[in-house]
C-alpha cells in the first residue's frame, strides 16, 4: 500500500538565479496553476522549470486522513508485531522498551545483559 495523496498534489522542479528569481518562479506557478494548467514547462531570465498538478475529486479530507491511519498502521514496526523476546519470549509489541543488541537481536529491555553493548532503543 502506497501513502496516500491529498486532493492536489503537485510535482515541481525549478532551477533559479537567486531568491528573487525563485520567488517569481513560484509566482508563476500558482499563477498557472490558478488557471487550471496541469502540465508545464516555463521560465524567464533568471529561473526555469517544470512542474505537473495532480487533482484527485474523490480524496476529501476525512478519506485522506482515514486513508493515512490505514498506511500508518501498517508501517508501524511490521516486523516487530507478535515477535517474541529470544531470552524470554515476552511478546516484544507488549512491552515499554525494545533494545536491538550486537547481531541485530531484538531483546526486552529487561533482558539486556549488563555491559552488553545496546545499538537502539525503541519504546
Amino acid at each position: 500500500m502506497n501513502a496516500p495523496k491529498r486532493a492536489v498534489t503537485i510535482k515541481l522542479e525549478i532551477g533559479a538565479d537567486d531568491m528573487k528569481e525563485l520567488r517569481a518562479a513560484f509566482e508563476h506557478v500558482l499563477y498557472c496553476t490558478e488557471l487550471g494548467s496541469t502540465t508545464v514547462t516555463s521560465g524567464g531570465y533568471g529561473w526555469g522549470g517544470s512542474w505537473s498538478t495532480e487533482w484527485d475529486l474523490n480524496m476529501t479530507h476525512d478519506v485522506y486522513f482515514a486513508a493515512s491511519e490505514a498506511w500508518l498502521a501498517e508501517q508501524i514496526r511490521p516486523s516487530m508485531l507478535k515477535s517474541t523476546c529470544p531470552r524470554c519470549t515476552s511478546f516484544l509489541d507488549n512491552l515499554k522498551g525494545i533494545s536491538v543488541v550486537a547481531g541485530g537481536i531484538s531483546v526486552c529491555t529487561t533482558c539486556l545483559n549488563p555491559g552488553e553493548t545496546e545499538l537502539l532503543r525503541a519504546r
